[in-house]
């Protein structure tokens, strides 16, 4: 195996990630311990933004196509997220 992207993302425990899989999608995302979802873009391998509504660490989190990115966090929230 070779090491492709490596980035600290969390100030604390990386909790979850996602991935987009759906028609060669290039975006993943991982979400924490610090209540915060980031987004990187896998082409050119740079983080591209945060989501930051969560008031708890992040639980989960999974692409739904190439439209929208679902969380779910401690504070008994869900997100529904769409992508750009």
């Amino acid at each position: 195996l070779e090491l492709t992207f490596a980035y600290s993302a969390h100030r604390s425990c990386t909790k979850c990630i996602a991935l987009m899989t759906e028609r060669n999608g290039d975006l993943m995302a991982s979400g924490g311990t610090d209540e915060v979802i980031r987004v990187y873009n896998l082409k050119t391998k740079r983080e591209i933004g945060e989501l930051d509504r969560h008031t708890d660490q992040i639980l989960s989190l999974e692409f739904i196509g190439r439209k929208h990115l679902i969380s779910g966090s401690m504070d008994g929230g869900l997100c529904l997220w769409q992508t750009k």
